[in-house]
């Protein structure tokens, strides 16, 4: 398992008995996130109760064609986003990955998670040009 996380929580990890091998900074140019199948998305307590948005990395990882796995604890952020069939992704142990089915997960990510991220980067990108013309 190679973890990729941002260098002030990796001592937290570590004092909590786990010593991953750490990924540096990912190069976006390199595409280095295509180069893994799976991404594991995990969220702190505050996270779970206070929903904005899905993380960077969810994102990243769907352009990246990488799929998201969910830890179940991030039940709740899920049942609150824009996306659906989402419980195919789910985890409860690092042991579940093995059943899951890396084409099946990556279709759905690419055919109904994809363009919903699409329409929303959009829709942003004209409010940012609406903004910036009537400055």
């Amino acid at each position: 398992m190679v973890v990729s996380m941002i260098a002030r929580n990796r001592k937290r990890v570590r004092m909590l008995g786990c010593n991953p091998a750490f990924l540096e900074k990912l190069d976006w140019n390199s595409s280095d996130l295509s180069k893994f199948k799976y991404s594991l998305y995990l969220e702190d307590d505050f996270t779970h109760d206070n929903y904005n948005h899905l993380g960077d990395r969810f994102y990243e990882a769907v352009y990246s064609n990488t799929v998201n796995l969910f830890d179940n604890s991030c039940l709740k952020t899920l049942k609150k986003s824009k996306y659906n069939n989402y419980e195919s992704f789910m985890i409860e142990e690092l042991k579940d990955i093995k059943e899951k089915n890396f084409d099946e997960l990556l279709q759905i990510q690419n055919e109904e998670w994809k363009p919903i991220i699409l329409k929303e980067k959009k829709t942003e990108e004209e409010k940012l040009i609406n903004i910036f013309n009537n400055l």
